[in-house]
């Protein structure tokens, strides 16, 4: 609401720094605000910038800010100049604190609420690399808010220790899951998705997770024209590509990624009438796209129903799929073919997670080779 309000720069008795007073437009009220300084001119920018916000109708009192009014306005103000991969992380984060904190004011957000956030997140089996990151989307949009005076204080955030990676073991911290493994979690589907009408759509998910090898994100933001997102193209190459434009691409480049033949071979059995919108549509219950953060609880639903355990406190989940499909081509390609198939930005990130880790596949390569009688060359027919 636009109004023109008077800020004054006063002192009161008992208090250091100097007070702003205006009267409430809309309640009447005296409020009184510290500056939070003692020195005069810093005072007098604080009440002209208060009352320049009265006269532009973009004052919000903090104290008095709802979690729903700085949600929509970080959303348009924010979210929406980032990538469609980042947009959909930060509002999975969100709607983490939403679920878990149900907070109605911004100020109640505070060092304990977070603390029981990443308590909760950790009981539901992320691993501490995931809570960290997701702890510093919110630490990053609290300090958008006090940036444009939606907060007076960002709280404090627990500090994370990076665990000492083992020499010994994988640095995976799932595992790959076998292809028996995953049959039962295709079997568990009736169990998990209570809608018999979307149990097709399911299983045309999960078989698209197993053969593409594309992060959870990046499948649901899979389209088959005409959109920004990421791209299935088919025809316009020799051989069928992903199309990633940078908005949607990790490594922040517009790239073509190399699709494998038996991902193209099941998108190619979609007949062509219905290769439209979302190549994965999971629709809930109102009818709106599923995201991200409760297709991920549904997949690892799947696989604890299903028994599939891949540490010793975590059942499958949809980057443990994707781990299968590094997994089985790394010892078919070259690294360096295997870093573009992964979409790794770096190839020490291929080589960190893949080499040494498949021993008996490469051990059971090289014998079945060797076992095998060499071919004998035919000699050419002298004319």
């Amino acid at each position: 609401m636009r109004s023109n309000v008077p800020v004054y720069v006063v002192r009161r008795s008992g208090r250091r720094f100097w007070q702003l007073k205006w009267i409430d437009p809309v309640t009447k009220k005296t409020i009184f605000r510290s500056t939070g300084t003692t020195v005069k001119r810093e005072a007098d920018r604080a009440a002209a910038k208060i009352e320049q916000q009265f006269s532009d109708g973009t004052f919000a009192d903090p104290l008095n800010v709802t979690w729903k009014e700085f949600r929509d306005r970080y959303e348009l103000e924010h979210l929406e100049s980032l990538s469609d991969g980042n947009f959909l992380r930060v509002n999975a984060v969100l709607r983490w604190v939403e679920r878990i904190l149900k907070p109605r004011l911004l100020r109640s957000i505070d060092a304990g609420s977070i603390s029981r956030l990443a308590k909760a997140m950790r009981s539901e089996g992320l691993e501490e690399a995931t809570i960290k990151g997701n702890l510093a989307k919110l630490k990053s949009a609290l300090n958008w808010a006090k940036t444009v005076d939606l907060l007076e204080e960002v709280p404090a955030f627990p500090k994370h220790k990076r665990a000492k990676r083992s020499t010994k073991t994988s640095p995976m911290k799932g595992r790959p899951i076998t292809f028996e493994e995953f049959e039962r979690m295709l079997r568990a589907i009736p169990a998990v998705i209570t809608s018999q009408v979307d149990h097709a759509r399911w299983v045309f998910f999960l078989n698209g997770l197993w053969y593409s090898g594309l992060r959870l994100g990046e499948a649901l933001n899979l389209w088959w024209e005409g959109h920004e997102g990421l791209l299935v193209d088919l025809s316009t190459y020799r051989y069928p590509m992903f199309r990633i434009p940078s908005d949607g691409e990790k490594g922040g480049k517009d790239r073509i990624h190399p699709m494998t033949p038996d991902f193209a071979k099941f998108l190619k059995k979609v007949p062509s009438r219905r290769r439209f919108g979302r190549v994965f549509s999971l629709p809930s219950r109102s009818g709106e796209e599923l995201q991200l953060d409760a297709v991920s609880r549904k997949v690892c639903a799947l696989g604890e129903v299903a028994g599939v355990k891949v540490s010793k406190t975590k059942f499958a989940s949809a980057h443990d799929l994707r781990r299968s499909f590094g997994d089985r081509w790394a010892v078919t390609v070259p690294m360096h073919y295997l870093q573009q198939l992964m979409r790794h930005e770096s190839l020490d990130t291929t080589m960190r997670f893949y080499v040494g880790q498949n021993s008996e596949q490469v051990s059971s390569f090289l014998y079945e080779t060797d076992e095998k009688p060499p071919q004998k060359k035919r000699r050419k027919k002298s004319p």
